[in-house]
């Protein structure tokens, strides 16, 4: 499977800027594109062809995506701004579903095994000159990830899986879960189902959370990258319940609840004229 897409947007806005002791008109040309490109596939590999259970199934996908963003600040029809911003991501998965896994004729294990890699790229100026710390920063990442649905008699399933990260910024982190379900069948045939789950959460920030400058003087704030961010990591737990009570009447209840850490998000500098808002970890 092939997809393309591409994306062209170009605006104009004009604003009132305070430069002291008078306000300046201004307007603002901003020219977006996007570009995204994608290929997958997916393939069986069935080393007993009249057992569908003993088939291999393999999936993998690769994908390209640029942003360009071209940003001039007029005043007076003369530029006094120029902001020119390229971000690209480069990613490329795959996914091998192994063959069911019989041990009796009330535990089955469905497994699936997979990977990831990632590059990120982004690039910032401002008439001419870099506002980051280099000319243009990156990020690479891998994943492996694990997954086990074991599935015993009727009633009970158990999903537990383990994912690796690698960021070559922040290092490897390992993230588990597991999740349980219970099947049940009343005696009028009405279904119950009843769930639990826990897992580890991790988020590494991206590049525009850490560099970029989302400018929009226009609208009269900032929202500033921050360097120092660290990753966040939570736990959440669920717990939950979905059945028939009658013939007209369903019923579904579920609890969450989230254990996070260093987590990502922004704050308004105060102590600035302008409204500026970096990403901060609270």
């Amino acid at each position: 499977m092939l997809e393309a897409s591409h994306y062209k947007e170009d605006d104009v806005s004009r604003f009132n800027y305070y430069v002291a002791p008078r306000y300046l008109a201004q307007q603002r040309d901003e020219h977006i594109s996007k570009q995204r490109f994608s290929i997958g596939a997916r393939a069986d590999i069935a080393p007993h062809v009249d057992d569908r259970s003993k088939t291999y199934r393999l999936s993998a996908q690769a994908l390209h995506e640029e942003y360009q963003s071209e940003s001039n600040t007029k005043t007076q029809q003369a530029i006094t701004s120029a902001r020119d911003t390229e971000i690209s991501t480069t990613l490329a998965q795959a996914q091998l579903d192994l063959p069911e896994l019989l041990l009796s004729d009330k535990h089955l294990h469905l497994i699936q095994v997979g990977g990831q890699v990632q590059q990120d790229k982004l690039s910032q100026t401002k008439n001419q000159v870099s506002e980051l710390i280099s000319d243009d920063v990156s990020r690479d990442v891998g994943e492996l990830y694990l997954q086990d649905d074991w599935l015993i008699g009727d009633n009970w399933e158990v999903l537990s899986g383990i994912r690796y990260q690698n960021d070559e910024d922040f290092g490897g982190h390992t993230a588990p879960k597991v999740s349980l379900k219970y099947n049940h069948l009343d005696a009028s045939g009405r279904d119950h189902v009843f769930r639990s789950s826990i897992g580890g959460g991790y988020r590494v920030p991206n590049l525009k959370e850490r560099y970029y400058v989302f400018d929009h003087s226009n609208l009269g704030y900032k929202v500033m990258g921050n360097p120092d961010l660290q990753p966040e990591t939570s736990t959440s737990y669920q717990i939950g319940y979905q059945g028939q009570l009658s013939d007209t009447m369903n019923l579904t209840v579920n609890g969450f609840y989230n254990e996070i850490d260093d987590l990502i998000q922004t704050d308004e500098d105060n102590a600035s004229f302008e409204a500026i808002s970096p990403f901060i970890n609270i």
